[in-house]
């Protein structure tokens, strides 16, 4: 079984890369920086306060937990397919 390797670019621009293939439909900055910082905290619990906190540190708890909700729904409904 081989295993498929994820490559992610964070500085100088945003790049994912699957399978030796680019990684289309991440593409806004709110997708981007919650996969990124899910990415680089892998192993280490976060609450979704502090993660609804970093990604919109001007709005109301709630309605940071809200839209932090909406973009983990928006990245999972992504499909996952290399650009052909």
């Amino acid at each position: 079984m081989t295993l498929a390797a994820l490559h992610i670019r964070l500085l100088g621009g945003f790049d994912l890369i699957y399978r030796d293939a680019p990684v289309v439909g991440v593409n806004t900055a709110r997708l981007q920086s919650l996969l990124a910082y899910l990415i680089l905290h892998t192993g280490s619990p976060q609450s979704r306060q502090h993660v609804a906190f970093l990604l919109w540190p001007d709005s109301p708890e709630s309605h940071a937990v809200t839209r932090r909700v909406r973009v983990k729904i928006a990245l999972r409904m992504k499909k996952w397919k290399p650009k052909s």
